[in-house]
């Protein structure tokens, strides 16, 4: 498989090789590699869409909090806003999984959701026709312990898109069950920085040390990043 780094990658091999470096190592890398790479584009699209759409819930999330908080002094630009929040929200119902970060079976997030719709859609009846039941206190409850659950699974880090390819590309799904989405991005980056990138590193940095170069590690790291950006 051609990549933009076939040069580098060559060169490096060759350098690796001629120090007597493991092959086993280097030829295992670069297949591991290769598939990475071959599999990224269509793997982050996916991944990319639901953290974008779960940014949208809590977005769309804060502001209907903010419209309910003012509920007491109701208006035809509140009606028409809270109308436009549920109806996004309501869109963006089961638009958000992603197997690293809320997926279909996390129960306890999926449910508080759909409860968060079926209530937001009960007040809209509501206001217009006030023999129904006002459920505006419950409604708020529910929107507030969302909007927190979902703030808590949107991670300050993001997983770079080499990391989320590898571990789609090379690791059981099945490793995630149960995991928190913090946790199971801890698992992404660590078996990535374990089995990719550490193995490789180790050669890199033995072939500049045999060559007596300084700065091997910085070096290893340099070579690594370039060609997995």
């Amino acid at each position: 498989m051609r990549t933009q780094y076939d040069k580098e990658i060559k060169k490096m091999k060759k350098a690796m090789y001629s120090s007597k470096c493991d092959k086993s190592i280097i030829k295992s890398w670069i297949k591991s590699y290769e598939k990475t790479l071959k599999n990224k584009d269509k793997l982050i699209i996916s991944y990319s869409q639901a953290k974008i759409n779960l940014r949208k819930i809590a977005e769309g999330l804060r502001q209907l909090d903010q419209v309910l908080s003012d509920r007491k002094e109701w208006s035809p630009v509140k009606d028409n806003q809270y109308v436009n929040l549920i109806t996004m929200l309501k869109g963006l119902e089961n638009e958000y999984y992603h197997k690293l970060l809320i997926d279909e079976n996390d129960a306890n997030y999926n449910t508080r959701y759909h409860s968060m719709i079926e209530l937001a859609c009960k007040y809209n009846d509501f206001l217009h026709n006030r023999r129904r039941k006002d459920d505006s206190v419950m409604l708020k409850s529910e929107v507030e312990n969302l909007l927190n659950l979902t703030d808590e699974n949107l991670t300050d880090e993001d997983l770079s898109d080499f990391e989320v390819s590898y571990f789609l590309s090379n690791k059981k799904i099945e490793d995630l069950e149960g995991l928190s989405v913090k946790e199971k991005q801890e698992l992404v980056s660590r078996v990535y920085r374990v089995e990719f990138i550490g193995p490789i590193k180790g050669e890199i940095i033995k072939m500049y040390e045999t060559n007596n170069e300084e700065g091997a590690e910085a070096k290893a790291l340099e070579f690594i990043e370039l060609v997995t950006q």
